[in-house]
């Protein structure tokens, strides 16, 4: 029986490491099991095991590996991890080192989803230093969605609770199939022929990687990074990833946040005109005093009368200066009001509550606003919207 050897725990995991690396079917091997325990470091590395119904493997994915996959894995998710095996020697632990992540049921989505990105990064579709700027203060927000589900809603809320009078311009398309891509690039066409826009937020809730496969065409991709207009991406949830996302100026992690992100809150405008006009007049006023002093500095200072004189006429003609002044800010200030006033005229006249006091009613079918003689039939309850008031009604015959 040969000699036994005494080794530190340290040298056991460097000569089992050593072995593991030198195996050559070890160096690229596919794994698949169920995910589980997933974490995503601050450094930006991906850690997980992946699990089947016997065993569980560690796994490590590099930050700038990471970056490659496109996607987040969830606990649960079914994932073949391609990479190397080896040995995490501070715990002497088996290990997968993760090149890429492949969902599976999705792995030729997956390979074309990395083959286009890879191909329009090489020509720059997705450079940070070409986008732009998304307004602080938009007049209008269009909004590139499907009229039926939670996204639209959602923003609208998001919307209603920030800038309750912000003008929303709904671009209705469909979200998913075969027409989606001509949809929505139609959509993008309209929005920046008739301007009516600052910013467009393009938003779809989430689902598999063929649901949101519309987002990763290249000509919709082509067709975001030419728009003229400010665009955020808000695909899928927060761990989705889509070329579209890549292509836009900004990407919200969801429809709700590209909300936040594109709406200001009212209030906070309202605060900065006031303490802008404060600013004036404490700027004129302070002005005006230290003039003031100035003057009567020089006037005690000279006994000629001639002198006197001179200084009695400088400061008339600063008095002058300074009423042209107060006059000039004041009229600005009344400028300022006035167009605040003519604004929330206007929106007070656009308001849906002030339309249906004139006389008109919103009807709501099965959840939503009823705008198409051929949305309700006979049979159908519907309930109409009035000013002070709603009334459910049947529809019982049809002209």
């Amino acid at each position: 029986m040969a000699a036994s050897i005494t080794m530190s725990v340290s040298q056991i995991n460097d000569y089992a490491a050593k072995l593991v690396a030198r195996d050559f079917l070890l160096k690229n091997v596919r794994v698949s099991g169920e995910a589980a325990n997933v974490k995503c470091h601050v450094s930006g590395h991906l850690y997980l095991s992946l699990n089947d119904e016997n065993s569980s493997i560690r796994c490590f994915i590099p930050a700038e590996n990471v970056d490659e996959i496109g996607f987040i894995p969830q606990d649960g998710d079914k994932l073949t991890i391609i990479g190397s095996v080896g040995i995490y020697r501070q715990a002497g632990q088996f290990q997968i080192v993760g090149r890429a992540i492949e969902k599976q049921g999705e792995g030729e989505l997956y390979k074309r989803f990395i083959q286009l990105k890879r191909k329009l990064e090489s020509e720059g579709l997705f450079d940070l230093s070409k986008k732009e700027r998304i307004p602080m203060y938009p007049r209008a927000i269009g909004v590139i969605t499907s009229e039926s589900g939670s996204v639209l809603h959602d923003i609208i809320n998001v919307t209603k609770r920030r800038f309750p009078d912000m003008n929303l311009v709904l671009y209705p398309v469909t979200v998913q199939g075969a027409m989606a891509t001509d949809d929505i690039i139609r959509a993008l066409d309209i929005a920046q022929s008739d301007r009516k826009c600052d910013v467009l937020i393009i938003a779809r809730g989430g689902g598999s990687m063929e649901d949101i496969s519309t987002f990763n065409d290249e000509s919709l991709v082509r067709a975001i990074v030419k728009c003229s207009i400010p665009t955020v991406s808000a695909v899928g949830h927060e761990t989705d990833y889509t070329l579209s996302d890549y292509a836009a100026d900004l990407r919200a992690p969801t429809p709700s946040a590209a909300a936040e992100i594109c709406v200001p809150m009212q209030e906070s405008i309202v605060s900065k005109i006031d303490g802008s006009v404060r600013d004036m007049n404490q700027y004129v006023q302070s002005r005006i005093l230290t003039t003031d002093y100035r003057l009567q500095s020089l006037m005690a200072a000279v006994s000629t009368d001639a002198m006197t004189e001179h200084l009695n006429n400088e400061i008339r003609h600063i008095d002058s200066l300074c009423d042209i002044m107060k006059m000039c800010v004041e009229s600005k200030i009344d400028t300022l009001d006035s167009n605040i006033k003519g604004l929330n005229e206007s929106i007070e006249a656009l308001s849906p509550v002030n339309v249906m006091s004139r006389g008109y009613a919103m009807i709501e079918h099965n959840g939503h606003y009823v705008s198409e003689y051929s949305d309700i039939k006979h049979g159908d309850e519907i309930f109409i919207h009035m000013k002070d008031g709603t009334h459910e009604a049947v529809i019982v015959d049809r002209r």
